[in-house]
């Protein structure tokens, strides 16, 4: 999981890096939000393939809080 940087600009446009936009290919693209986290993927994507992203994600999201808090969870 490699975590990138990205900037809302004055007009509200959000940069999408280019090793994001090649990972969802030249489709379509729904976003789900909640609360503080949004899901950007191919709107073709099987939710099946989403979760297991997504589980994979949290899992490095809690090892990258631990050692971010030297231990803490």
């Amino acid at each position: 999981m490699t975590i990138f940087k990205a900037r809302i600009d004055r007009e509200n446009h959000l940069y999408i890096p280019k090793e994001i936009r090649e990972q969802l290919g030249n489709e379509n693209v729904e976003l789900l939000s909640l609360y503080k986290a949004t899901v950007i993927y191919p709107k073709d994507a099987k939710p099946s393939d989403i979760i297991k992203s997504l589980r994979l994600m949290i899992e490095n999201l809690k090892l990258f809080a631990r050692s971010a808090r030297g231990g803490g969870s």
